[in-house]
Formats: structure tokens, sequence, C-alpha cells
């Protein structure tokens, strides 16, 4: 689910057992929308827990949609659509034949290069010139605290709503990933952060280990919660790091069809001894 984290989940979890579903087993993968929400929200005074998290995203979007408008008169629906029409016909235009007969390989890779926000455009700089809120260090530290408290808590919501165990799994990324081996364009996603001459792109390296560091805090702090969990991120590094690491992403953690494939692989053997002993259990 886009942009969906844990706290998004447990509303899913509740939706669910109203219908009257259950499960042997939920997997969950949230890392990596966890750490934006946790970061977005501290921008504003807020923390990533279920009591803080309505109001927040709210203050979120608010202030997103409501730049240069008046509330009273115009809905944020309205807005969000004069957004996306004003984005799109950006789009048509950057794929419009130029004066020399060129025209981009695909509207599609536009689109997805302007969603990344011409990260790659950024000098860049060795993580340990990150000194604001937005270090990649300073947000895994405070969202491991708020993994911490709230895991039990979903652990507990997905077995006495849904009748599950709960599976964390880490999610997987390709910053390590050579240029060349993306598909027609390398559209990684730099991490970013504050730094004493203004904001840059984190080298490569320094995001790969940050976001390693960032899925052991994660699988840590689900197993203090009593869940069962995986690496997945470590499952997949041989290849995501490799020389065709790229084909397996169609950035820093979106898998292509092929990510997605051999993601089932090493997934499966995990999901059926998993069962298997919860079964005996």
């Amino acid at each position: 689910m886009s942009q969906a984290g844990v706290l998004s989940h447990i509303a899913t979890v509740k939706y669910l057992a109203e219908r009257g579903d259950r499960f042997d087993l939920v997997v969950l993968a949230t890392n990596h929308n966890d750490a934006s929400w946790s970061r977005r929200l501290s921008e504003i005074g807020f923390h990533y827990d279920p009591a803080q998290f309505p109001p927040g995203s709210v203050e979120i979007f608010k202030r997103e949609f409501e730049q240069a408008i008046r509330p009273e008169t115009t809905s944020l629906r309205t807005v969000a659509w004069v957004r996306h029409l004003m984005r799109v016909a950006k789009l048509s235009q950057a794929a419009t034949p130029g004066a020399d007969g060129t025209k981009p390989h695909s509207i599609v890779v536009d689109g997805l290069r302007l969603s990344q926000k011409g990260t790659q455009l950024l000098p860049r700089a060795p993580i340990g010139n990150c000194n604001g809120d937005d270090a990649p260090d300073r947000v895994s530290a405070d969202i491991y605290g708020e993994w911490k408290e709230i895991f039990p808590k979903f652990r507990q919501d997905v077995k006495q709503l849904l009748g599950a165990d709960l599976l964390v799994v880490s999610e997987p990324a390709a910053f390590a990933a050579p240029s060349e081996s993306f598909y027609g364009s390398d559209l990684r996603v730099f991490l970013t952060c504050k730094t004493g001459e203004g904001v840059r792109a984190i080298n490569l390296d320094d995001a790969a280990a940050s976001q390693r560091e960032r899925a052991r805090l994660y699988l840590d702090a689900a197993r203090l919660a009593g869940a069962e969990t995986f690496d997945l991120a470590a499952a997949m590094e041989p290849v995501a790091d490799g020389p065709e690491g790229g084909s397996y992403f169609f950035d820093s953690i979106h898998p292509t069809p092929k990510g997605a494939e051999k993601f089932a692989d090493l997934l499966r053997p995990v999901l059926n001894a998993t069962l298997d002993r919860l079964h005996r259990n």
C-alpha cells in the first residue's frame, strides 16, 4: 500500500476483522515508510504513535495542499486534483518532440525522474556531514524507539482480532547497485540531509549502510515484541549489490517483476517453515 506504515495497517487489521477475516500469519514490511512518516511528523512536533498519527498526518497534508489557497473556499480534494493535472500537463510537455526532432524515450521515465525530486542532481556528501533532524542516524534512532512502542500493540491486535501470528520482514534496497545495471535509466531516489553547506545527497555506499542498520533495528524491535522475523534485505544483498542489481528494482526500493519474483523465491521457504513451526506449537 503506497505510503502505508505500521500505523496505517492498524486500521487495515481492524477492517479485516470487522469483515470476519481470519489468518494464520500476517506479514508486515513497513520499514521504509515508517521511517519517512517518523521524520515528517517530527518536523511538525509530532511522534509516530497511534494517538498522534491521525492529527499529525492531517496537519502534514494541510501544509502540503493548502499553500497559497484559501481553505475556507477551496477543498483539499480540489487542490490535489489541480496539482495532479498540472503535473500531467508538465509531463506531456516534456514528452513533446523538441526542435531537433528528439523525444524523451518514455513519459514514464520522465515522470519518475520528476517524482524523485532531483535528488540525483544534488552534490554528494558523506553521511557524517549530516547535522540536522533529517540525518539518517537520527531518524533511525527516533523510529527505533517508536517501533519498540508500536510493535507489541500491533502484534496483540493481529492475534486478538485476526487470530494470526506476526512475521516482520525487512525491506530490500538498491542503493549499492551499479548505475549501469538499471533498465534504461538510473532512477534511484538518493537519501538527502541537511549539512553545513546546505541539503546534500548522501553517498550511495553510506546510504546502503544506513539502510542496513535501519533494517537491523526494525527487526530487533519486532523480536522484542515477540514477533517472527526474516531479514529479506540481507538475503537480497548478494544480487541487489551485484552487477545486475538494478534489474531487480525500478529505483531505490520498488521491485521490478524480476525483483518481486526474487522476493517470492526468498520468502517462500521462510513462510512454509514459519507456518509449519506455528502449527506444531
